[in-house]
């Protein structure tokens, strides 16, 4: 699948634009979009539920493949500006609900879904919006695809205590919901010193993950690089940030055990010879008066 035509693009913006700023703008999609439609068929024929949708963008490529899409933002513009690119969605089965999470898993029961996608969003939701998501949306879904930066950015928004921007900690907690975990950073580009985003793929045991094409060299190096790391062998890389700012370890160090130094407790006591006192250990003598 080929990602959305700039052309097209500039005719949604025009439409967008009226509701509010634009936040997908065409350079943010072009340096990520063609990365994410490499997993794009982890959607087919499913039911898609999108938190935090914005524009709705993810969904215009994400309904060519789905059997149904829900695509969900507390942001009345941007389901504003995404009910704009509906107009251009062919697939009949899509909807954009402006809903946080909390007011979302309420009504959980009157929609149907199999399939988690959220890209960028996961590190804004509260706390409570996190615990919700994995208690009444992570049992439904066979399959979640996350989308997830890799640095803290200076002026950072986020609003929970999970630090998502760390793809170990997206890996884990969908582990403690059972599911198997891959994660796959994207190539790095020009003056990067760690890949900008990484996309974490849970799928419940035995189901498949889909990539389409053939990897990148990057990509391979990154997987290469990835599995090693989880074998924690010995690992001659040229890379060691990438893997630092990834798992906040250097790839393939060992470690080695600390060394106990033995220390001898000194006592202070004396004994008496002589009318003299010494110093058991030696250390220094005094005279002791009759």
């Amino acid at each position: 699948m080929k990602m959305i035509d700039k052309n097209e693009y500039d005719k949604l913006y025009s439409k967008m634009e009226k509701h509010h700023a634009v936040y997908q703008k065409w350079t943010r999609l072009e340096k990520r979009m063609p990365f994410f439609l490499k997993f794009i068929d982890e959607f087919k024929d499913k039911k898609v539920l999108e938190l935090g949708c914005n524009a709705g963008l993810y969904g215009y490529h994400i309904a060519q493949t789905a059997k149904s899409y829900i695509g969900a933002d507390q942001g009345d513009c941007y389901i504003a500006q995404a009910n704009e690119t509906k107009k251009f969605i062919k697939n009949p089965n899509v909807q954009f609900v402006q809903a946080k999470v909390k007011n979302l898993t309420k009504d959980i029961d009157k929609y149907t879904f199999d399939t988690l996608f959220c890209s960028f969003a996961l590190y804004h939701f509260s706390n409570k919006g996190v615990a919700r998501t994995k208690e009444y949306i992570l049992p439904k879904c066979n399959t979640v695809v996350i989308s997830t930066r890799t640095q803290k950015r200076k002026k950072w928004n986020s609003d929970n205590d999970y630090k998502f921007y760390k793809p170990k900690n997206v890996e884990r907690w969908l582990r403690d919901s059972g599911f198997e975990v891959e994660s796959h950073p994207c190539p790095l580009r020009e003056g990067d010193k760690v890949p900008h985003f990484v996309i974490t793929i849970g799928k419940r045991p035995g189901i498949k993950t889909i990539i389409i094409d053939e990897p990148t060299v990057s990509d391979k190096a990154m997987r290469v690089l990835d599995e090693r790391l989880k074998k924690e062998a010995v690992l001659d890389d040229p890379m060691p940030n990438v893997a630092k700012a990834l798992y906040g370890e250097t790839p393939g160090a060992v470690v080695p055990p600390k060394k106990k130094v033995a220390t001898r407790r000194r006592r202070n006591y004396t004994k008496k010879e002589s009318g003299n006192s010494k110093d058991i250990d030696g250390v220094g003598q005094s005279t002791q008066e009759k």
